[in-house]
């Protein structure tokens, strides 16, 4: 189990413990010793596209019209969804549903994907005007923009461009208070992990 710890933009600080290691492995290990690390890139890549996926989603809420406040997100291959906090006229679940697929796939077309540590000012300022209250004044927040959308503070993975997201599905949104928009992903048969569209439910 690791936690990263980032003290400067350059050196990244691991933290935790061993789980799962061959036995007598932690005792090879000493104070000083190199070690090597590695990215699953495939997992990675998968992750990013789900990710972004999210937060374009935010982006075709406000598009689209719906007055939802974004919640919490997940944006794992397990279980991903995203959270607003809001409502939809039932009569209207199937229209938006069908307005909320067509721009999606519209927006997917491209735009790049950018990431920037900025001023409390400047993230106010790239985030349409204000941020959230969870955002320390005075702090120096990460912001992330996909295209030129207003940007949102996040610290995770993305992808470079909005197209590499390459397809977005809504076969359902809920009638509940908290709609849950949940974003699955549906492997082809021949590599899950590349050639994968993004769902929404």
């Amino acid at each position: 189990m690791i936690t990263p710890k980032f003290q400067t933009l350059t050196i990244v600080f691991h933290y935790g413990f061993f789980e799962n290691t061959r036995e007598g492995f932690e005792s090879t290990l000493k104070k000083g010793v190199q070690v090597g690390l590695f990215v699953d890139a495939l997992h990675r890549k998968l992750n990013s596209r789900l990710h972004s996926a999210g937060h374009l989603l935010d982006v075709c809420v406000r598009n689209v019209g719906l007055s939802l406040e974004p919640g919490k997100g997940y944006h794992f291959p397990d279980g991903p969804y995203v959270e607003y906090k809001g409502s939809v006229p039932q009569n209207d679940m199937q229209n938006k549903q069908a307005e909320l697929e067509l721009e999606g796939n519209k927006l997917i077309e491209g735009g790049k994907v950018s990431a920037a540590i900025v001023s409390y000012e400047e993230a106010s300022e790239m985030c349409g005007g204000c941020l959230a209250d969870y955002i320390p004044k005075g702090s120096s927040p990460r912001i992330v923009k996909l295209g030129d959308h207003p940007g949102c503070p996040c610290g995770g993975t993305h992808v470079s461009d909005i197209s590499e997201i390459r397809s977005m599905k809504f076969p359902s949104l809920s009638s509940l208070a908290i709609h849950s928009f949940r974003i699955l992903p549906c492997f082809s048969s021949t590599d899950q992990n590349d050639n994968s569209e993004v769902f929404m439910s």
